[in-house]
């Protein structure tokens, strides 16, 4: 992958290109590692939040079969997940 990239951008193989062509060729390189990092940042993200909720569905579930003193460690934050496991 990356001699494809590094030939892709050599300057020999740019200096070739019209101006316009470069342009173009910069641009979706530059976007297609936006977009890269977008999604990466969303799935990080999003898993963080689903093994919140998954740790308060468990013990949602020790409540259901009447373990009353099961704990669900907040982790400092101040978001909807804490407020629905607090319970408030």
């Amino acid at each position: 992958m990356s001699a494809v990239l590094e030939r892709a951008f050599s300057p020999a193989t740019l200096g070739k290109l019209p101006l316009k062509n470069r342009f173009i060729t910069v641009y979706l390189a530059i976007l297609s590692l936006g977009v890269a990092l977008s999604v990466l940042g969303g799935v990080l993200l999003a898993r963080r939040l689903i093994r919140r909720i998954h740790k308060l569905s468990s013990a949602t579930r020790f409540v259901a079969e009447g373990d009353l003193s099961v704990r669900v460690e907040s982790g400092g934050s101040e978001d909807e997940v804490v407020v629905l496991g607090a319970g408030s």
